[in-house]
């Protein structure tokens, strides 16, 4: 199987990522925010991948205080909570760790 398993913190569900780049890079038990798309039986992100530390939720959750009046389902889904973490990210300097490497090695490519 190539790829890993993921779970999806707010919806609570496992999903099988296909990412071959991740699969390399991340450590077991590493939080990342993304988005991502389901085609089938398996997800692929869709977009900027953030390391992602939990404990800035509530800073999130803070900078759009309106996502909180809808139901999680719904404020999942809303633009402005996806901003506002890969906003709180790079303020903590998540995102300094990441490196860029293609599949052949070179330090230019897939995260």
């Amino acid at each position: 199987m190539a790829g890993l398993i993921v779970t999806d913190l707010f919806r609570a569900a496992e999903l099988w990522l296909m990412d071959e780049g991740l699969e390399m890079s991340l450590a077991p038990g590493a939080a990342i925010a993304t988005r991502y798309f389901a085609p089938d039986r398996f997800v692929m992100a869709a977009g900027v991948v953030m390391p992602f530390d939990l404990d800035l939720l509530g800073d999130v959750v803070a900078a759009v205080p309106q996502v909180t009046r809808r139901p999680p389902v719904e404020a999942i889904d809303d633009r402005r909570l996806a901003e506002a973490m890969y906003r709180e990210g790079i303020a903590a300097g998540l995102n300094e760790s990441a490196s860029y490497r293609d599949a052949g090695g070179n330090e230019e490519g897939i995260l």
